[in-house]
């Protein structure tokens, strides 16, 4: 009977550290910060990439500290016959792939994607909370997204340590926009690329929009939602901009008992501010370069289309091909559903639709807006499975469905 409050004490503290760690991770989430390492098979033709590279990031050492506080939990999650499915499936994949070591790497960041799934799927953190992290990770976000944009060169200093990477706007192959006869470097934030920057904020900003249980924080909902609008716009992404548009007519137009004066007003000077920045002229090239990988995507998928390449083994594949245009080299094709086939082929990419309807068939018909953003910005860009900021943001949304 005595132990009994040391034991809720415990309890108590490891709910707090628990909860503590998950919005740190979330907080760091949109940072790159990480160790690089390169082995054999990371070199495309004697040129180092950064996709092939194994990278231990800091958030990966958060990650560690949180399996070690939930390790019973997380076995627990995977004891059922659907993640054993899953494991057969990465252990196939390993087999046929035509890099062993690489199919290794992406295997193992599934797993660390499920696992974060299943901890936020789980999590009790109260929405103030949330948007609070969110909000003060995401000014950040701005503050160095506003000044690279003016300055035209990357900040460095102690931002440096949030992984933002060292460049200016002459640099080779860096994202530019020609707005109003002058051009500006398009911001990276701590992020790969600026599209990778706006479809991390679009999906955040649709989910914080239509989860409920977010409204008990109005005033500070609306204020992240303000952030998360300007960083998409800064990013100056086509696409991201077009699906934020899209996104807030079908939602403010479905909602019933609201303000149809402040709705259309509202809509309108969104559109307004959206004609202004998809005004800007980016690579001209772009559409050209995007259909070359596709149509390089299709070879690939025709001559392995049961069970792919082999997981990470896209741009070891893509080698083979003669790229006519600059810029092409190293580069995923840009559809994230014409890359997952090519990599785990069709009887796999069918499996895994299976699994998800299991789990996330119903959340996703409900969050149906959210889901429209993951397809629309898929057709047009491979972040969500490429650059770790995306791929396990995916992992903190599609774990929160459930709540609210």
């Amino acid at each position: 009977m005595k132990k009994q409050p040391k034991k809720k004490n415990n309890n108590l503290i490891f709910f707090k550290l628990n909860q503590s760690l998950l919005l740190i991770y979330l907080f760091f989430l949109p940072t790159q910060l990480g160790k690089h390492f390169f082995f054999n098979f990371s070199f495309l033709q004697g040129v180092r990439s950064d996709y092939l590279a194994p990278t231990f990031y800091f958030l990966d050492f958060i990650f560690l500290l949180l399996i070690c506080l939930n390790l019973k939990t997380i076995l627990r999650s995977f004891s059922n016959k659907y993640f054993l499915l899953l494991i057969l499936m990465l252990i196939f994949n390993l087999v046929t792939a035509l890099n062993l070591s690489l199919a290794t790497i992406k295997s193992l960041r599934i797993i660390q994607w499920l696992i974060i799934f299943f901890l936020f799927k789980q999590a009790a953190l109260s929405p103030k909370k949330i948007l609070l992290t969110l909000f003060i990770s995401a000014l950040i976000q701005f503050f160095l997204v506003s000044y690279q944009f003016y300055n035209g060169h990357a900040l460095q200093g102690i931002f440096y340590f949030l992984g933002e990477r060292y460049f200016h706007l002459s640099t080779i192959g860096i994202a530019k926009i020609n707005l109003l006869g002058k051009e500006f470097l398009r911001p990276y934030g701590t992020f790969s690329h600026p599209n990778s920057l706006a479809g991390f904020y679009l999906l955040l900003y649709v989910f914080i929009l239509t989860k409920k249980y977010f409204d008990q924080a109005f005033w500070l909902k609306n204020l992240v939602l303000l952030i998360f609008s300007l960083l998409i716009f800064l990013s100056f992404s086509k696409t991201a901009i077009l699906v934020f548009i899209l996104i807030l007519f079908i939602f403010y137009l479905s909602q019933k008992n609201s303000c149809r004066v402040c709705t259309i007003t509202h809509l309108f000077v969104i559109t307004v501010c959206s004609i202004i920045f998809l005004l800007g002229q980016a690579d001209p090239l772009s559409l050209v370069k995007r259909l070359v990988l596709a149509n390089q995507a299709l070879k690939i998928i025709q001559a392995y289309p049961l069970f792919g390449i082999g997981l990470n083994n896209y741009l070891l594949a893509q080698t083979k091909f003669n790229n006519p245009l600059p810029g092409l080299f190293n580069q995923p094709v840009h559809n994230l559903f014409l890359l997952i086939i090519a990599e785990i082929g069709l009887v796999n990419s069918g499996l895994i639709l299976w699994l998800g309807k299991q789990h996330l068939g119903k959340q996703l018909k409900e969050n149906y807006l959210l889901t429209l953003v993951i397809i629309l910005t898929g057709i047009t860009d491979h972040y969500w499975w490429t650059l770790p900021q995306n791929f396990f943001l995916l992992a903190f949304v599609l774990g929160s469905l459930k709540k609210g």
